[in-house]
């Protein structure tokens, strides 16, 4: 059957396409804002941030779009990018097993960038 959900997996490197080509315009609206601000807060890594620095953060935030099966990021793979979901759920795979499910709100890929690791 079809995956139902973008991956956070255990694909091997190379098998993430060019995060950049999944950027897309979008308004940040109010609520975009304050979904994105709940997700910062929320993560045990980033909940001590200061609301200016959040606000840097909700300034200067992009918007990805990932369809069902693709790949966000891949265990091993040093990240690039913190996360916050819009909509929809993601899959957490480890070692190829499906591990969790994140859904809007959620935030994920502030410990790659803050140690600069997988």
């Amino acid at each position: 059957s079809a995956p139902s959900a973008p991956r956070i997996c255990s694909a091997p490197p190379g098998a993430v396409e060019n995060i950049l080509d999944h950027q897309r315009a979008r308004e940040k609206d109010s609520a975009t804002k304050d979904l994105v601000a709940k997700g910062v807060r929320a993560n045990r890594f980033c909940r001590e941030l200061q609301d200016d620095h959040i606000k840097t953060l909700l300034d200067t935030m992009e918007f990805f779009a990932f369809d069902a099966g693709e790949t966000i990021v891949s265990q091993g793979v040093a990240g690039s990018h913190f996360f916050v979901i819009h909509e929809g759920v993601v899959e957490v795979s480890v070692d190829g097993r499906t591990t969790n499910k994140l859904d809007r709100g959620h935030a994920f890929g502030a410990i790659a960038l803050l140690y600069d690791c997988p």
